[in-house]
């Protein structure tokens, strides 16, 4: 199974001092995948999303968001997302600014119309480089995931800092790493889970799922996918 991204394009970034950067992040930079596990980004966790916290519902490749889940409108300084993160997101923004940290948000909510556009735009980019239109679409959903798919169709996810390759160096990613679970958030594709999550690593990228689950989730060591496999297994 090939690792597709989900940073899409267009992102909104409204730190005071920042300006929204798009994704620049380059497939070939990311560590390899891992070996295929038992578990895979097609395992259906439909059962699951219909019962479970609707911060924890599972969105991939292979499992779209669940019609009970209603995307909650809401925004963090001009930039939409679920209202339900926002208070989460700011105190951590403030908190990690205080300690010297400059977090910014580069893509947050993204509509599934706005995602099938970014699919379209991508499939077209490919078609002009000479790719026929079935290998273009192809490579194209190897690089932006289907609408009602992507993490950022639900306004729980967000990107940041420019969505760089590099950005595991930074002090911004330590702090992160270190502190983004006390506010609720997980990192959503962590390196060596390319081939369960179905997504590239990216360090960028974090999911809100509420203190407690996310401190669990940290926990364990575990990726999304896993966990909740675990806790269907108990």
């Amino acid at each position: 199974m090939t690792a597709s991204r989900d940073d899409g394009s267009g992102a909104a970034s409204l730190n005071a001092s920042q300006t929204a950067s798009e994704p620049t992040a380059d497939e070939s930079q990311t560590e390899s995948a891992v070996e295929a596990q038992p578990l895979d980004s097609y395992t259906v966790f439909e059962d699951w999303n219909q019962d479970c916290d609707l911060l924890m519902i599972l969105v991939n490749n292979g499992n779209p968001i669940p019609d009970r889940f209603e995307y909650q409108p809401g925004e963090w300084h001009g930039v939409e997302i679920d209202q339900r993160v926002a208070q989460a997101l700011d105190d951590m923004i403030n908190d990690a600014g205080h300690e010297g940290i400059s977090l910014w948000v580069s893509s947050a909510y993204r509509s599934a119309d706005y995602q099938q556009q970014l699919l379209e735009q991508e499939i077209q980019g490919n078609i002009e480089q000479g790719l026929a239109s079935s290998e273009a679409v192809v490579k194209a959903s190897a690089a932006v995931a289907q609408p009602n798919h992507s993490e950022h169709n639900t306004g729980l996810a967000v990107d940041f800092n420019g969505v760089e390759s590099d950005f595991y160096n930074t002090d911004a990613y330590a702090w992160l790493s270190a502190h983004a679970a006390e506010y609720g958030f997980i990192e959503r594709y962590p390196d060596g889970k390319q081939d369960i999550t179905g997504i590239i690593y990216e360090p960028w990228h974090y999911r809100y799922v509420g203190v407690e689950n996310a401190k669990a989730i940290k926990e364990s060591g575990l990726c999304l996918e896993e966990y909740v496999q675990s806790l269907q297994k108990n």
